[in-house]
């Protein structure tokens, strides 16, 4: 079982893991992108289509990038704060009923004694 503590810092490690493997992603098909147009830029006729498929895999890539960013660098960590936050107030509520819980037991025990 996981515990509750935990649950901020899982979710920026897994947010952190897929944005490297969105970028390794996007960098790949960059790559594979400018492969494609280096290797088939012999036939004139493709240039175009070539051109065109490239700046549309560039546009894929960055938009990816920009999603991912943003997820990585501001919801997910602001996720990760109010769950923090959550389990702080929760502890907090914890440690001031502890307090009235033993109040009640040691009444109620003083009152069986008498």
């Amino acid at each position: 079982m996981i515990e509750l503590w935990a649950v901020p810092f899982i979710l920026i490690i897994v947010a952190l893991v897929v944005f490297i493997i969105v970028d390794a992603l996007s960098i790949f098909i960059l790559a594979t992108a400018v492969l494609v147009l280096a290797t088939v830029l012999v036939p004139v006729a493709a240039i175009p289509v070539l051109v065109l498929l490239t700046i549309i895999l560039i546009l894929v890539v960055a938009i990816l990038t920009i999603i991912t960013n943003s997820l990585i660098f501001t919801i997910i960590p602001i996720i990760a704060l109010l769950i923090f936050h959550v389990i702080v107030e929760l502890g907090s509520m914890r440690s001031i009923n502890l307090p009235i819980q033993n109040l009640v037991q040691v009444h109620s025990v003083h009152i069986q004694h008498l």
